[in-house]
């Protein structure tokens, strides 16, 4: 029987919360989905259509509070390069009025975002949604929200990727999810190194982007992030983007701290 691979299984079991979150273990990937991503993906000669879900905090962006957030290195470039290639969208399991806040970190970009999903997009019930719970992202909702707009399964297993630093936000399409490493602007080897990890995804995603089934591919030739202490960014710039009480940022040159 068609499985998911253990080295995934693992990390979905070591990065599982504990008795707090227990409703999103009784989540798993289906049989259907499983088998699908023994398909073998095929290297086409032209990029394919393809989705990319983004997540926003610990992927893009490090909050510090309500006060602000600071962006990752080289994000100018990295959505440049998404918004030239795929369809883009943005997923975050943070409130509405968060996702607000920080979705202005892509500027003229903003506009072409095919949505923007917050927590209230999650089908969570009110106790689930004003706890701290483990939330999962769902692929089968926004599979469905594409084909009543189109009429048509435009967007499924074989094209869609969620970029999460949480491997939990993908069990139920563990195949379908690049596991990028978390953005924390505490961190002292961050500060140091810096971090260039967007480029090592854009790398990564020029492969992709010919690949006939992506959940196959993904199982197959999964993305490694890099530990952050091997990073040794020598062009590497931190942008501060300050939260004001009227959801709108600005941004800030002030040293990350």
């Amino acid at each position: 029987m068609a499985s998911i691979p253990a080295r995934t299984a693992q990390r979905v079991a070591r990065n599982m919360p504990k008795a707090r979150s227990e409703p999103a273990k009784e989540k798993v990937a289906s049989q259907n989905y499983i088998a699908h991503t023994e398909i073998p993906s095929v290297t086409c000669t032209e990029r394919q259509r393809q989705l990319i879900i983004l997540d926003l905090n610990g992927t893009l962006v490090s909050k510090t509070g309500k006060a602000g957030m600071w962006v990752r290195p080289h994000y100018q470039d990295f959505l440049s390069y998404l918004f030239r290639n795929f369809e883009v969208c943005v997923w975050s399991s943070a409130r509405q009025k968060t996702v607000k806040n920080m979705c202005q970190l892509f500027g003229d970009h903003k506009k072409q975002l095919s949505f923007i999903w917050s927590r209230e997009n999650m089908g969570l019930t009110k106790e689930e949604y004003f706890s701290n719970i483990s939330t999962v992202k769902d692929l089968q909702l926004v599979w469905k929200h594409y084909s009543k707009q189109a009429g048509s399964n435009i967007y499924n297993a074989n094209n869609t990727i969620l970029l999460d630093d949480s491997i939990t936000k993908a069990i139920l399409q563990p195949c379908n999810s690049i596991e990028i490493g978390t953005f924390n602007h505490k961190l002292s080897t961050t500060k140091i190194n810096g971090d260039s990890e967007l480029l090592d995804v854009i790398n990564y995603l020029e492969k992709v982007q010919y690949q006939s089934n992506i959940s196959n591919f993904f199982k197959e030739h999964p993305y490694e992030t890099k530990p952050t202490y091997t990073a040794h960014d020598t062009n590497f710039q931190f942008t501060y983007y300050r939260f004001n009480s009227d959801y709108v940022m600005t941004e800030d040159s002030r040293k990350m701290s």
